[in-house]
């Protein structure tokens, strides 16, 4: 089996500069045990022109995923083994919104892109299935971008580029997203969120389980 090869795409249009509180979990993230990782600082654009340059990169370059990390997100440093593990094509981890509430949820008007956060904390031991989530934390198998239909990011009066991605997966393709609550992110617009868990806190059989779309 091909050791999975990852891309790390941060959009950051403002040209933030990394703080001191993601710059050991990105290096944790780069010593990942299952997979090769890269990375990608995208400056400038507008957000839905960087994640369609990043995934185009991807599949150029032929990396088998790309982890969306928006440059205010601080994930746990063993995410990219806990999403790898998974087998599953689009995986988000949880993290709160600017506005409050969680940043996952359900679409309730598919047209309009109205949408509804799920609730949180989600049921202990429990994975969620969502139709809608921001993109903050989010890998995907590049093979989706093979099979969707362009464009794939699209900003717009009615909602965001990643709940049109979200969307966009659904209708196309018949895909939920998952929602992995163990992978806890800050969120340095709001506050930060230390994450409550580390890797050596999760059994060995909470992580190599498989999920098939």
């Amino acid at each position: 089996m091909r050791r999975p090869n990852i891309l790390i795409g941060i959009p950051s249009p403002h040209g933030r500069e990394v703080p001191i509180t993601r710059s050991l979990v990105y290096i944790a993230m780069s010593q990942a045990r299952l997979a090769d990782v890269s990375w990608w600082n995208h400056e400038g654009y507008q957000v839905d022109a960087a994640r369609t340059r990043m995934a185009e990169f991807a599949l150029e370059k032929g990396h088998t995923h790309i982890l969306f990390l928006d440059d205010d997100i601080v994930p746990p440093p063993f995410t990219v083994d806990r999403m790898v593990n998974w087998h599953y094509p689009v995986i988000t981890g949880a993290y709160e919104r600017r506005t409050g509430g969680l940043a996952s949820g359900m679409f309730i008007n598919d047209e309009t892109m109205e949408w509804k956060p799920l609730s949180w904390p989600l049921p202990e031991g429990e994975i969620g299935l969502v139709t809608a989530s921001g993109m903050g934390c989010m890998m995907v198998d590049t093979r989706i971008f093979t099979r969707l239909s362009t464009p794939w990011f699209y900003y717009s009066k009615d909602g965001s580029e990643d709940m049109y991605f979200c969307r966009k997966v659904g209708r196309e393709l018949g895909i939920q997203i998952m929602l992995d609550p163990i992978i806890e992110c800050g969120h340095e617009l709001t506050k930060v969120i230390k994450p409550s868990v580390t890797a050596s806190d999760i059994p060995a059989d909470k992580i190599t389980a498989e999920v098939t779309p």
